[in-house]
């Protein structure tokens, strides 16, 4: 990730979304942690200089920006290209800095298969595109239509252009403008200036960078609260409180429950409940959470009452599901803790 918050400024640079590029880049939870930091109904500061990336990242950064209580200021530094300016249309209020570019277009994909794969990444790109217009045109007030021949144009707009077609409301002045964040604009891009074109991205290699949050301080109520409703996991609040976390400690524990929430729908049911409410309080990790569910399936199998349904399936259906079941598991886990999680017992929770 690479975007640093300190006060009630945030600066986001590089890709929007992790493009798995090895850049840098910043995501929607990125941001709406930064933003619980700044305070609900403390005015914000959003300073982007991004090429751009996925436009649905660029969307929930928007709907990020826009859900903040207290506004947010977005100033564009450098670049806001493609789905970097689909996200700073959710900012109350936008400014360009002198020298920085604004870029609007279709959304584009890569698609494999066949003909229905290729229509329904057709359809996806269609919604894509119409969702990017609405945004565009509710910000500048340009109808919907001209919007969409903007986009297909491709269109980059100085700071001037900019004001004048909506999109910002002030200028910014600095006597040395932001160079524009690195980005492979000529492979992606069909008329970006020439200006942009020498700013190539780095070798891709992943260098994590954490952000410059007061990681050590315990979060007060109201941030564990927005986190958590963030999250789908009101429940947790009181839990979270009591135990005086971090933002990183208050992230992992959030981003476990999901992992196990996702594995209680994969089991379609086949647990028990006591099972369930162990999951869920906290106390397995994921790799022991993963075994306690394939040992109940594996006691299931054998229970004479549940060799059967009410449509009679065979013993041979039933493990041919089970088998899916724990497929589906297992390359959840190795996608999300490495294919080592696996193959050996976690040594701490």
């Amino acid at each position: 990730m690479s975007y640093i918050q300190k006060g009630s400024e945030l600066v986001l640079i590089g890709d929007v979304g992790d493009l798995g590029l090895g850049e840098r880049f910043f995501t929607a939870a990125d941001v709406r942690a930064a933003l619980v930091k700044v305070g609900r109904n403390t005015r914000a500061t959003a300073r982007i200089n991004s090429g751009g990336g996925s436009a649905t990242e660029g969307a929930a950064v928007a709907a990020a920006f826009a859900a903040h209580p207290g506004k947010v200021t977005c100033v564009v530094e450098g670049v806001a290209a493609s789905a970097a300016s689909v996200a700073a249309c959710g900012a109350d209020r936008i400014e360009m800095a002198l020298g920085a570019v604004w870029m609007l277009h279709e959304g584009s994909a890569l698609t494999i298969g066949t003909v229905e794969d290729h229509q329904g990444a057709l359809d996806g790109l269609e919604a894509v595109n119409a969702a990017m217009a609405d945004l565009y045109a509710r910000k500048s007030g340009i109808p919907v239509e001209a919007v969409r021949d903007m986009m297909e144009r491709e269109t980059w707009m100085t700071p001037d252009e900019a004001c004048d077609a909506g999109f910002a409301e002030a200028i910014v002045g600095e006597t040395e403008p932001r160079k524009p964040a690195r980005f492979d604009y000529a492979a992606r891009y069909q008329h970006a200036p020439a200006a942009l074109l020498t700013r190539l991205p780095k070798a891709k290699v992943r260098r994590p960078e954490p952000p410059l949050i007061a990681d050590d301080e315990p979060l007060d109520p109201a941030e564990i609260a927005e986190l958590c409703a963030a999250a789908e996991q009101p429940a947790l609040v009181a839990e979270l409180i009591r135990a005086k976390v971090t933002l990183p400690q208050a992230r992992a524990r959030l981003d476990v429950i999901g992992d196990m929430t996702a594995m209680l729908t994969l089991s379609r049911g086949v647990i028990p409940p006591t099972l369930k409410a162990e999951m869920l309080s906290g106390k397995l990790t994921i790799t022991q959470a993963r075994e306690r569910i394939f040992d109940a399936m594996a006691a299931r199998s054998e229970d004479p009452d549940a060799a059967v349904d009410h449509h009679k399936r065979s013993n041979a259906g039933a493990a041919d599901g089970r088998v899916l079941m724990k497929r589906s598991m297992e390359k959840m886990v190795a996608q999300k803790y490495g294919p080592d999680a696996l193959k050996k017992k976690d040594t701490q929770q």
